[in-house]
Parts: structure tokens; C-alpha cells; sequence
């Protein structure tokens, strides 16, 4: 394939440019996601060393909220509904 004039000589050589930088921003942003994940393990694998020795750390279980605490809202509206209960009378 034969190119024509200089003007055509730019074009391709401008495109191939674009081309290399985009694939070396890809290849810098892979190396930042693979060095920060690394890091991470890392940072993992030495908590671990740490917590299997028991003498510097030691891991507790966690226990979830069995349930979120009770609000004032909920409170008054429990207190009027048991109220409202109690004044039913029956026949």
C-alpha cells in the first residue's frame, strides 16, 4: 500500500501515535490496579502471619446487631398502639 501525499503520511503516523499512547495508558493503569492489589495481599498475608503467632494479635469474632436499635419514633408508636389495645372494650 502506497501513500499518496504527506498530508495522508500524517494522518496514519498521528493515528499510530494515539494508538501507542492508549495502549501505554492501559498498560500504566494495569500495573497501578496489579501493584495496589498485590499490596493488598501482602498487608493480608502478613495480618495473618501476625494473628497465627497469638502474641501480638489476635482476632475476636465479630457478632452482628441482632437488631438495629429502637428509635423514638418507633417507641411512641408502640406505646399509643398498646394504649389504643387497652382501651377496647369487649361486649
Amino acid at each position: 500500500m502506497a501513500l499518496g501525499s504527506n498530508a495522508e503520511q500524517a494522518q496514519v503516523s498521528c493515528k499510530l501515535v494515539m494508538v501507542i499512547e492508549f495502549r501505554l495508558l492501559e498498560l500504566t493503569l494495569f500495573c497501578f490496579l496489579f501493584r495496589s492489589a498485590l499490596t493488598e495481599l501482602c498487608v493480608l498475608s502478613d495480618i495473618l502471619k501476625l494473628s497465627q503467632q497469638k502474641k501480638y494479635l489476635v482476632l475476636d469474632p465479630v457478632q452482628a446487631d441482632l437488631e438495629p436499635p429502637r428509635t423514638a419514633v418507633t417507641l411512641i408508636y408502640k406505646k399509643k398502639v398498646t394504649w389504643s389495645v387497652s382501651t377496647w372494650r369487649i361486649f
